[in-house]
């Protein structure tokens, strides 16, 4: 298990509030969608009149926050897990303090789709995704081929 705590800064023992607010705008974004559609069918339903429908749209918009909430949940464990395998690698927090001397912070950002790291600059460096991804694998049959 890795000896860094995320959103400390290592040298000065501090919050990073820059990584923190990185990391904080995501899923503020997820909450502010999930939210704003889910608002919008509250106050639809609060605007009918009792009956059928209005209990529909009522229902949807519970379902709304429930799946906003659900999303939200999952790229936070998702983010999590990334930043722990960075942390790990040591490719989190290299350099020193952005205010103490000219060097930068590098952070990693990983592509949740491709799994691609990109530095923090967005020079558009990529490394390849870790793993075995260079060796050839024999490829299984599908299960279309078996059935012929």
């Amino acid at each position: 298990m890795s000896q860094r705590r995320p959103f400390v800064d290592p040298n000065s023992e501090e919050l990073d509030y820059d990584w923190l607010v990185d990391e904080l705008i995501p899923i503020a974004k997820l909450l502010l969608v999930f939210g704003v559609v889910g608002a919008f069918l509250s106050l639809l339903a609060a605007s009918m009149r009792p009956g059928t429908v209005q209990q529909l749209i009522a229902y949807a918009a519970q379902f709304v926050f429930s799946l906003g909430g659900f999303v939200t949940l999952l790229y936070v464990i998702v983010r999590a897990l990334q930043i722990n395998e960075a942390l790990e690698a040591g490719t989190v927090g290299r350099g020193t303090d952005p205010k103490a001397g000219s060097e930068t912070v590098e952070r990693t950002r990983i592509d949740v789709e491709s799994g691609d790291r990109t530095d923090e600059l967005g020079d558009g460096a990529q490394t390849e995704p870790t793993g075995d991804d260079d060796t050839d694998h024999e490829e299984e049959p599908s299960d279309t081929e078996d059935r012929q």
